[in-house]
């Protein structure tokens, strides 16, 4: 193999302090693993060493690289297509187990809290996967906001005795059978 010019092992020596891998650095420059790692050991190049500006042309030059390729395009839109498919399946699957769900006891209301809960995480990780899956650079975009955390609390049979009694007034007082003539309040939520 011919010479490495020195605009190549400055090329190998920005891959490597931007962070990317021997064997990556080795791909992308067409050179074997041992001439780059004997550059970065010559030029004591260490992953990850430069600063942000640099890393952000490096990845801006993978980009435009891998933009440009068509079987890289096809195997991206391949697999944004199978992430969606999934995600939409996975949604109708969400959809019928969560009309499924019984509340009778406390013990079902845990488990019905627990599947909402999975629920939610599974609609942000297709959302994510998606995201993901649609875009190369997420630095660029908008921070996110975190989802609410939904706290959850076991509940006694006083605590559901309790909320039974206030929906039944709730309900009577709703059907005109309240006891508001004698002078009871009722408290709606």
């Amino acid at each position: 193999m011919k010479k490495l010019t020195p605009e190549e092992e400055a090329r190998i020596v920005a891959m490597r302090e931007a962070g990317f891998t021997y064997p990556v650095i080795a791909e992308r420059t067409g050179r074997s693993l041992a001439s780059v790692k004997r550059v970065c050991v010559r030029f004591k190049a260490s992953r990850g060493a430069i600063g942000e500006e640099i890393i952000a042309e490096a990845r801006r030059e993978l980009r435009a690289e891998v933009s440009q390729d068509e079987a890289i395009q096809a195997t991206a839109a391949a697999i944004l297509i199978d992430t969606r498919l999934h995600c939409e399946r996975l949604r109708e699957k969400l959809h019928e187990a969560a009309d499924k769900l019984a509340i009778d006891s406390p013990e079902d209301a845990r488990q019905a809290f627990r599947a909402l809960n999975s629920y939610a995480n599974s609609i942000k990780l297709t959302a994510d996967a998606m995201r993901s899956a649609a875009k190369i650079d997420t630095t660029d975009s908008l921070v996110e906001e975190d989802l609410e955390v939904l706290p959850l609390r076991v509940m006694t049979h006083d605590d559901c005795r309790a909320l039974r009694d206030q929906q039944r007034a709730e309900d009577a007082l709703l059907r005109g059978e309240g006891s508001e003539e004698e002078g009871e309040v009722v408290e709606l939520h």
